[in-house]
């Protein structure tokens, strides 16, 4: 019987994986352990996309840099654009789409 290990991807996630994989095979991309993850807990397709364009979008925000890297103040620093940058790019779209509506 093949003995499997624990692998853990978040602090609430973790994947079995065979212990006969060593730490030099090939390691799975970040993308592919959050899929895989989120497919071990049963999370729908839909869930999944939107949970992998919230990843992509933190990690372009920081240029790129792995998660892995970052930590409370990154964290902090692409919440914190959410709420003022992008409410007020949505706040302009909608007064443009009103003011379109009204001239129609």
């Amino acid at each position: 019987m093949q003995e499997s290990r624990s692998v853990t991807i978040s602090s609430n996630v973790s994947i079995k994986r065979p212990s006969n994989t060593s730490e030099t095979d090939h390691k799975p991309k970040l993308m592919d352990r959050l899929r895989e993850a989120l497919r071990s807990c049963h999370y729908s397709r839909r869930t999944e996309q939107t949970y992998s364009h919230w990843v992509k979008r933190f990690i372009f925000f920081h240029k790129v840099r792995h998660p892995a890297e970052m930590a409370e103040p990154e964290i902090n620093a692409f919440l914190t654009h959410l709420a003022v940058k992008e409410k007020d790019f949505m706040l302009i779209r909608i007064r443009r789409h009103d003011k379109k509506r009204k001239e129609t």
